[in-house]
C-alpha cells in the first residue's frame, strides 16, 4: 500500500514545462533535413599528369588533347595544317565534303571526332607556339620513315581514346539526368511530392546545399488545423503527417489551441505563436517551419554534412529511435487501457494517465493526461510501405549507391585513355631511339651476349670429361694444349644456339631478334599496340 502511494506521488510530481520537450527529436530531424539538402557528390578524378582532383570530363579532355598532340607528330603535314589552321571550318563535315588532298582521311571519321581533333590540335598548337610541347615528346624529332611507321598504330590508338571520350560523355549526360532526378526525390522526402515538382531544375543542379523553399512554393500542409494534419498519419497521399519530413517537424513543434504550450522544440515560440487552429492555415505552418529551420542551422554540422547512402539510412534510423520513447505519466498512474500498444508508434512528447493516450495538442497539452505534441504513425506503419517519406528515403539511398557504382565506370574510361597516352609516348620514344648509334650498340651487344651465353652454357672449358661435354654442340679434345678440352663445334661459335634454332630469352620464349627482347623487357606498356 505504501509502495503504491509512493509511486502515485512520484508520478503526480512529473509535470512538463512544454519547453524543449521535443528537442531530441527535432535535432535528429534537423540533421536529416540538412543531409537531404546536400548536393549529389561529384566523382573527382586524379589523373597521372595532374595532382589536383578534377571532374571526369575535364580530366578526359586534357588526356585527349595530349593524345591528339602526340598523333600530330606523325601524321602528314597536310592534315596537321588543316587541323591547326587559324580559322578552322565551323562545320567539321565540310572537311569530308570538300575536295582536297586530305578528304579521304577525314571521310573515315565522324563529325564529333573531327571536332574533337580540331579542338585538341588547336590547343596543342597553341601550347607549342607558347614554347611548351603538349605532345610529351620534348625536342625529339622523328625521321619521315619513323613517322610513317607509327601513323597506323597511332591512328588506331587515337581513335580508341576518342571512343573512350565519347563513351564518357554519354555516361556523364546520363549521370547528370539521374542526379537531377535523384535530387528532386530527396526534396520529395523533405517537402513532399507537390512542392518538389515545383522546384526549378537550376536550383536542384546547384553544387551547394539548398537553403529553403522558394517563397512561391507552397509548404506541405493540408490546410486544416494542427490536430487534423498531425494526430493520426494516414497512408493515402496527402499533405499531412508522414508524407514529408518538414510537415512532421512542424507537427511536433505546433499545438492546436491557445495555452497548448510554447517552444516544444526550442525554436523560440512564445505567446501561442505556434498555434495552428484555423483551416487553410498553411501560411502559419510555413512561418513555424521558418523558425524551425533557423534552429536547425544552429546545430553543429547541419550544413556541412556529406551526402552518402549510409549516412542517409543512419539519419533515418536516428529519427525512428525516438518512437514511443518520449512520454510522462500525469496525475494517477495509467490503467492497462491507457497503455495502448500503438503508443510505440508515436513520435514526440505525449502523456499517459487514465484516458487513452493520443497525439492531440489541445490546451494544457503538457499537463493533461492522454494528450501529446506527437504524431501517431500506426496506420502507416501497419501497411507494407510504412511511413511514406521514410520509404522514399530508403529508395534514395539505394539510388545513391547505384549512382556511385555508375560513376566508377568513368574511372575505367579515364584509365583506358591514360594507357593509350602512355603507349603512344613509349612507341614515340622507341621510334626516336631506333637507328641511333646507341641503339646499334645495344643491339650488337645483345647479339654478342646471347652467343656468349649459349657457348658458356653448352661448351664450358672447365668440363674435364667426355660426359661433361655435350656432343651435340661441342667436341672433346683430351690432348688440347691450352687445357680447354671442351670446345664448340665448327659453325656454332657465332650463333646463339646453333644452326636452325633461334635465340631464347630468359623466360624461354623464342625471339626473332635481340631487339625484340629489348622492346618487350624495357617497355611492357608498349605491348597493347600489338593487339590492334
Amino acid at each position: 500500500m505504501l509502495q503504491a502511494l509512493a509511486i502515485a506521488v512520484m508520478l503526480s510530481l512529473q509535470r512538463s514545462t512544454a519547453k524543449n520537450e521535443n528537442i531530441k527529436e527535432i535535432r535528429d530531424m534537423c540533421m536529416l533535413s540538412g543531409l537531404l539538402r546536400q548536393p549529389i557528390p561529384e566523382q573527382l578524378i586524379v589523373s597521372a599528369d595532374d595532382a589536383e582532383p578534377e571532374e571526369a570530363d575535364s580530366a578526359m579532355q586534357k588526356l585527349i588533347t595530349k593524345i591528339v598532340a602526340i598523333n600530330l607528330t606523325v601524321i602528314d603535314k597536310a592534315i596537321t595544317d588543316v587541323l591547326t589552321q587559324k580559322n578552322p571550318p565551323a562545320e567539321p563535315g565540310k572537311l569530308k565534303a570538300e575536295k582536297s588532298d586530305v578528304q579521304s582521311y577525314f571521310k573515315a571519321l565522324d563529325d564529333e571526332t573531327i571536332k574533337t581533333m580540331i579542338s585538341a590540335a588547336q590547343t596543342a598548337a597553341g601550347t607549342s607556339r607558347s614554347g611548351a610541347n603538349g605532345s610529351g615528346s620534348g625536342d625529339v624529332e622523328l625521321s619521315e620513315a619513323a613517322k610513317r611507321k607509327l601513323q597506323k598504330p597511332f591512328a588506331k590508338l587515337t581513335a580508341k581514346a576518342l571512343r573512350n571520350q565519347k563513351a564518357l560523355n554519354k555516361l556523364e549526360a546520363t549521370l547528370r539526368t539521374k542526379k537531377l532526378a535523384l535530387r528532386r526525390k530527396l526534396m520529395e522526402v523533405l517537402f513532399g511530392t507537390a512542392a518538389a515538382r515545383e522546384l526549378p531544375d537550376k536550383m536542384l543542379q546547384a553544387l551547394e546545399p539548398l537553403t529553403n523553399l522558394p517563397e512561391t512554393t507552397p509548404f506541405p500542409w493540408e490546410g486544416t488545423n494542427r490536430d487534423e494534419t498531425c494526430k493520426e498519419a494516414q497512408p493515402q497521399e496527402s499533405k499531412k503527417a508522414g508524407h514529408a519530413l518538414a510537415t512532421d517537424m512542424v507537427c511536433i513543434c505546433a499545438v492546436n489551441a491557445n495555452s497548448g504550450g510554447d517552444d516544444f522544440c526550442g525554436e523560440g515560440s512564445t505567446g501561442n505563436s505556434n498555434v495552428i487552429s484555423a483551416n487553410n492555415d498553411a501560411a502559419t505552418a510555413k512561418r513555424i517551419w521558418g523558425k524551425i529551420d533557423t534552429l536547425c542551422n544552429k546545430f553543429p554540422g547541419f550544413r556541412t554534412q556529406k551526402l552518402t547512402a549510409d549516412k542517409l539510412e543512419a539519419a533515418g534510423k536516428a529519427v525512428l529511435s525516438h518512437l514511443g520513447a518520449n512520454y510522462i505519466a500525469v496525475t494517477n498512474g495509467p490503467d492497462n487501457s491507457a497503455l495502448i500498444s500503438k503508443r510505440r508508434n508515436f513520435l514526440g512528447f505525449h502523456t499517459t494517465g487514465q484516458p487513452a493516450t493520443t497525439c492531440q495538442a489541445a490546451a494544457s497539452t503538457a499537463t493533461t493526461a492522454g494528450k501529446g505534441v506527437c504524431i501517431d504513425y500506426t496506420a502507416q506503419v501497419e501497411t507494407p510501405n510504412g511511413i511514406p517519406w521514410l520509404g522514399k528515403l530508403h529508395a534514395c539511398a539505394t539510388e545513391l549507391d547505384e549512382l556511385k557504382k555508375a560513376q566508377l565506370t568513368a574511372n575505367t574510361l579515364i584509365t583506358a585513355a591514360e594507357t593509350v597516352k602512355t603507349t603512344m609516348e613509349g612507341l614515340f620514344h622507341h621510334a626516336a631511339f631506333e637507328g641511333t648509334e646507341d641503339s646499334r650498340k645495344r643491339t650488337a651487344g645483345n647479339d654478342e651476349a646471347a652467343a656468349t651465353t649459349a657457348i658458356d652454357r653448352q661448351c664450358k672449358a672447365e668440363n674435364k670429361t667426355v660426359e661433361d661435354c655435350p656432343s651435340e654442340y661441342c667436341v672433346y679434345d683430351a690432348k688440347a694444349k691450352d687445357g680447354k678440352k671442351c670446345k664448340p663445334k665448327t659453325g656454332t661459335e657465332n650463333t646463339a644456339t646453333g644452326t636452325g634454332e633461334r635465340a631464347k630469352s630468359d623466360d624461354g620464349q623464342a625471339n626473332t631478334t635481340a631487339s625484340n627482347s629489348f622492346i618487350i623487357k624495357a617497355s611492357p606498356l608498349w605491348l597493347p599496340v600489338l593487339f590492334f
